[in-house]
């Protein structure tokens, strides 16, 4: 296990507005095959059935609607890969469609405002002058509002958002979306024609999954100290819940006070008592009161943590010695509760009738890499130290882009919404399973 070192508060580098620049974008364009294989070590990335993509990229070029590109996050190569897809594989697919662009096409991402808290300077350099814009997870943030609906109304570019609000480590299944992502196409509706293109992600492990699954199974016994038996492909299925009921004992024996589960109740009983017990840990020592989802309640300790380690008002230097002791015990609270919080991010999608019991594919090394992340997130990690498996391809999959005038037309504004977002998260569903289609 890590040591928990106090991380010492410091200054809060701010919201980092966008300006979008054509030396950054070239610069990126220039690294972004170097990236795309070190980086997020992926061997290719496929965009398939091209024409809707490439075609919806031209019309909002050519001024005829808004384009607000709706992507699954199922992984964190996510962003890149779409990224590439809009300014690489669609000028590529289009000539050969006869679909040509004006100038190369792009995109502006909405990201984490906290994001160049700990992602270091080349974050805070390139997001704004790649325009992309910093959010909060929940929360108002006039800022971002005001640049959104500059970048809407000048239409330079698209937008690309995840609507599940981050990432939910599953390919092939759609979360609940967000809300927001109605309000940002009723914002650009106010300018114009708004299309909506929804877009889904996989990975494909190809024939390195027996290999995958290896590596994960030496790693979670190297990281727990416990056995796994061996398996072989034919049966991945036993290996990954001999995983999950040793990893859940270990996690009641540390968060329900000795007292493991096993033979009581399934698996996803299991898990909701302990995200339960470890949320209400957190929020205890957070001094945070219960309120809203698993995921309300993960981002306000998120950002509970990030108000105690990058404070706004006041430079953290400045601190006397006093303030600086008080802090650091305030630090020392807020790595623990930002702990719980990281291991919940992650049990909360672990999900077994995602798998099943045939033999070895995508799904099961999804499944075996999310395991390991709870243990890695035990131990301090992130996902900035969760196991990422070199050559993989990622594959995306475009539906048909969605008019979001005919949303509801003429409903009230609250059953309007609710029936876009259905709309929009059933195109997603539907693309994420016909997805696996186009797999190996």
């Amino acid at each position: 296990m890590k040591k928990i070192q106090i991380q010492r508060a410091r200054l809060n580098k701010g919201y980092f507005p966008p300006r979008f620049s054509p030396l950054a974008a070239g610069i990126m364009n220039a690294a972004k095959g170097i990236y795309i294989r070190m980086g997020e070590k992926l061997s290719n990335v496929t965009l398939c059935n091209p024409e809707p993509f490439c075609r919806a990229l031209r019309e909002q070029q050519e001024g005829k609607n808004r384009l607000i590109i709706l992507f699954r996050h199922a992984d964190k190569a996510d962003a890149p890969s779409l990224l590439y897809a809009v300014n690489t594989l669609a000028p590529r697919k289009g000539r050969r469609m006869g679909i040509r662009y004006d100038r190369r096409p792009h995109a502006f991402f909405l990201y984490g405002k906290d994001v160049p808290n700990w992602a270091g300077a080349l974050a805070g350099w390139i997001f704004p002058r790649l325009g992309h814009i910093p959010v909060i997870n929940r929360g108002l943030c006039r800022e971002s509002i005001d640049d959104i609906r500059k970048a809407l109304k000048e239409n330079r570019f698209p937008m690309a958002l995840a609507p599940e609000g981050q990432v939910t480590y599953h390919a092939h299944h759609t979360f609940d979306l967000e809300s927001g992502i109605m309000h940002m196409a009723e914002w650009a509706a106010e300018q114009g024609p708004v299309k909506l293109m929804p877009v889904a992600l996989a990975y494909d492990y190809g024939t390195n999954r027996t290999r995958v699954l290896q590596k994960v199974r030496k790693k979670w016994i190297k990281m727990t100290g416990l056995p796994l038996s061996e398996f072989t492909e034919n049966s991945p299925y036993s290996l990954l819940m001999e995983m999950t009921e040793k990893t859940l004992t270990l996690l009641e024996e540390s968060f329900l006070h000795g007292a493991p589960q096993t033979g009581k109740a399934d698996a996803d009983s299991r898990i909701a008592a302990l995200n339960e017990a470890i949320l209400k840990e957190a929020e205890k020592t957070a001094g945070i009161r219960k309120s809203g989802t698993i995921l309300d309640r993960i981002f306000r300790i998120r950002y509970r943590g990030v108000d105690t380690r990058y404070p706004e008002n006041r430079d953290p230097a400045g601190y006397n010695t006093w303030e600086r002791s008080r802090s650091d015990y305030d630090c020392i609270k807020a790595a623990l509760y930002i702990r719980c919080s990281q291991i919940v991010d992650v049990l909360e999608y672990v999900h077994t009738s995602y798998i099943d019991d045939v033999p070895l594919n995508n799904r099961h090394c999804e499944y075996a890499l999310t395991i390991l992340d709870v243990v890695n997130r035990f131990s301090g990690g992130d996902i900035g130290s969760r196991y990422t498996p070199v050559l993989r391809r990622a594959l995306l999959l475009t539906g048909d882009p969605l008019d979001f005038s005919d949303m509801g037309a003429g409903l009230p504004k609250k059953e309007r919404f609710k029936k876009g977002t259905g709309q929009i998260k059933e195109s997603l569903e539907g693309l994420s399973l016909q997805i696996e289609g186009h797999m190996n």
